[in-house]
């Protein structure tokens, strides 16, 4: 996960798929952690010489600053760019700490209601980054995005021993008044339609890095993935992209799209690099 983006294997998580992590060992926390006795000055508040360093910070809609459903799953990794566990272990990669806050709250958030904190996990000081992802959901634990679009903060540096406060925002639709666009298109392979199944993989990854400033976007799926009613094409969309940051006009993404139309089923990979702007849409047509 730690090679590129392309390399980065991602999940949508649902409550089955919780409840799988949870038996297979992982972190899953709805609740912040118990305290425990300071040790030293390179200890956060909380933690223990074992796992010195914390995580958390706080979590909410933007700009409407609602709390909101939302599951949080992060990867750590070390120096050496390897995934490991928050004991320091060596791990596959994928997500080492997933968490979901405010799972009674509907997919709209709220004003009054719910928390606006996350994470507070103690971690070996082995880890160095972070790349963390956000998706919004709905009491069923779907993911929905009728509010609110998913959202990404990769390459976070972490001090080894220290409170590391890191902010998440998941972006508010542009008709809700937010900052998001969209990407659109039709997929053709030999000048024809293709069967929506074999479309396997519709991903958008933001270019974002690091502690910088604004809303880094993301997308674990396709909104819209079906046969052109007017065109011999498969149309397909992307919505709620999280448009510029820190004043620029525009976001840039890499989306990502698998089809197995190849030879004997083979896998055919198109990426894309698009520009993503305020309650604007991006066609980007592809030809397997």
């Amino acid at each position: 996960m730690r090679t590129g983006i392309a390399g980065r294997r991602r999940y949508v998580l649902s409550l089955a798929a919780l409840s799988a992590l949870m038996i297979a060992g992982v972190t899953v926390l709805t609740t912040w952690p118990a305290s425990a006795a300071v040790q030293g000055a390179a200890v956060a508040p909380g933690c223990t010489s074992a796992r010195p360093t914390r995580l958390g910070g706080a979590i909410y809609g933007y700009p409407d600053n609602r709390a909101l459903d939302a599951i949080i799953g992060v990867q750590t990794v070390d120096a050496s760019g390897k995934t490991v566990d928050l004991a320091g272990s060596a791990q596959a990669s994928g997500y080492t700490y997933v968490q979901r806050v405010n799972p009674t709250l509907p997919a709209t958030g709220s004003d009054t209601g719910g928390g606006k904190t996350w994470g507070g996990v103690c971690m070996s000081s082995v880890i160095t980054e972070v790349f963390i992802e956000l998706y919004p959901k709905a009491p069923d634990g779907t993911t929905d995005k009728s509010r609110y679009g998913e959202a990404a903060h990769y390459y976070q540096p972490i001090t080894p021993g220290a409170d590391n406060q890191v902010l998440l925002r998941v972006p508010l639709r542009h008709e809700l008044g937010g900052n998001t666009g969209y990407v659109n298109g039709y997929l053709t392979h030999g000048g024809h339609r293709i069967d929506p199944s074999l479309i396997t993989r519709v991903r958008a990854f933001t270019h974002g890095r690091g502690p910088e400033c604004g809303v880094e976007g993301l997308a674990a799926s396709a909104d819209q993935l079906a046969y052109s009613g007017s065109l011999d094409a498969t149309y397909y969309r992307i919505d709620a992209l999280a448009g510029g940051r820190c004043g620029a006009t525009s976001q840039e993404y890499t989306i990502y799209l698998d089809c197995r139309c190849g030879p004997n089923g083979a896998v055919i990979t198109q990426t894309r690099v698009v520009d993503i702007r305020d309650g604007a849409g991006a066609r980007v047509d592809i030809v397997f």
